[in-house]
């Protein structure tokens, strides 16, 4: 994953006077050695040969700043006029906590120019720091850069980007491992490496998403770079407009039906032999697994009484909330590998395993965070107790399901 900079930067000045090169130095929360920066590569042609300062108003701790102190390695995109739309709200209007998950379109919002600082660092990988809201003051560039050298240093800043991910991609190198036999169904350890792959893509995925939102080329850059070449292509296809005609020709009658067709669509109901062993209903009529409901209900819990003890807002205690969201994401993933057995009869024993076996690893690092706040007392002994007693209990019938399902495997 990249770093990513906002709330614990104070101040930064990074200077591009000299071309081909970029240097600088930042300060951070919570760190009194400062970060110095020795990049190959410019700014893009906002800054172009310019030294740049800025500083953040009201700087917090929270975010990780365990940089290597001295950044080699070669830019990104560096510039003060990236495109973001933030909310166009009074600050005092604008409350964190009751923000929706998803954007609300109602919402008045604008768009602004951010301060986007990108670079790869031969330490720590890609660094961003992006904000709205620093103070910034340029100094008149040294040089001037041309459209085609910015042309070429956004290339070369793709390029980089690109070689990343790559790298961010990669499995284990040393140890290439063999083609998976997809005739034949997986054991654990094929849908293992199926599930890593899975990760390792949707984490690529996520990175270019951030890299490339609101770029006037977003779609077809996101294609490219996640290799999606058919995709690329019918983007370029609409651009040429090849469909267009394909398009007036289409019966507006045919979306309609297939509306109609996905709303009457409907959900089958749990086989009744397997009511109370592999599903129970929760109080909303809902379907779960038992142990995946009991997951459920622990994270939601824990939440609330520490929401109600005032410990999940305060980053001094994000060891807290770390330890909630590891729970919850346990109940997630419990949930994915167990909630279908309520329908389906032609079990994939080999997945149910791998999946059991990831759930379980949140539950551990939930477990391994119990102690740290134990240590710290950040939460009245009776209520952890209580609660790392029911993760404990969750974790055993894990394990039961596993031998369950992998004896199933022969294993």
């Amino acid at each position: 994953m990249a770093w990513r900079l906002k709330h614990s930067v104070i101040r930064g000045e990074f200077s591009n006077r000299e071309e081909n090169r970029i240097t600088g130095r930042l300060w951070l929360v919570d760190r009194d050695e400062v970060i110095t920066m020795d990049l190959e590569g410019n700014f893009l042609r906002d800054l172009a040969g310019c030294q740049i300062t800025f500083t953040n108003p009201e700087p917090t701790p929270g975010e990780d700043t365990g940089l290597h102190a001295c950044q080699v390695g070669v830019s990104g995109d560096m510039t003060a006029s990236r495109k973001v739309r933030v909310m166009d709200l009074p600050p005092e209007e604008i409350v964190l906590e009751q923000m929706p998950l998803v954007p609300d379109r109602s919402q008045p919002t604008r768009y602004a120019n951010a301060l986007y600082l990108e670079w790869f660092s031969d330490y720590d990988g890609r660094v961003v720091i992006e904000s709205t809201d620093f103070s910034i003051s340029v100094s008149e560039p040294a040089w001037h850069m041309t459209s085609e050298e910015e042309a070429e240093q956004e290339e070369s800043n793709r390029e980089a980007f690109r070689a990343w991910l790559e790298h961010l991609s990669e499995m284990d190198p040393d140890q290439p491992a063999p083609p998976l036999d997809y005739e034949q169904p997986l054991d654990e350890f094929g849908w293992e490496r199926l599930m890593r792959e899975s990760d390792r893509k949707t984490e690529r995925l996520g990175e270019v998403l951030e890299k490339y939102h609101g770029h006037p080329d977003s779609e077809k850059l996101i294609a490219r770079e996640m290799g999606w070449t058919w995709l690329e292509e019918e983007l370029e296809a609409q651009e040429r407009g090849v469909y267009d005609e394909e398009d007036d020709e289409d019966d507006p009658r045919e979306d309609d039906d297939l509306i109609g067709d996905e709303m009457d669509f409907d959900w089958p109901e749990p086989d009744p032999l397997k009511e109370g062993i592999d599903w129970v209903r929760d109080e909303n009529g809902d379907v779960h697994h038992p142990l995946a409901l009991r997951a459920m209900k622990l994270g939601l819990q824990l939440w609330h009484a520490c929401d109600q003890l005032g410990v999940l807002n305060d980053s001094r205690e994000s060891v807290v909330q770390n330890m909630v969201i590891q729970v919850q994401i346990c109940s997630a993933k419990l949930a994915g590998a167990l909630n279908n057995l309520a329908y389906d009869d032609d079990q994939d024993n080999g997945f149910i395993v791998a999946a059991l076996k990831r759930s379980v690893n949140y539950l551990h690092t939930a477990l391994n965070l119990s102690q740290q706040v134990e240590s710290k007392q950040l939460l009245p002994p009776e209520i952890l107790n209580d609660y790392r007693g029911e993760m404990f209990r969750i974790r055993e019938e894990i394990t039961d399901l596993m031998r369950h399902y992998r004896s199933r495997l022969g294993h």
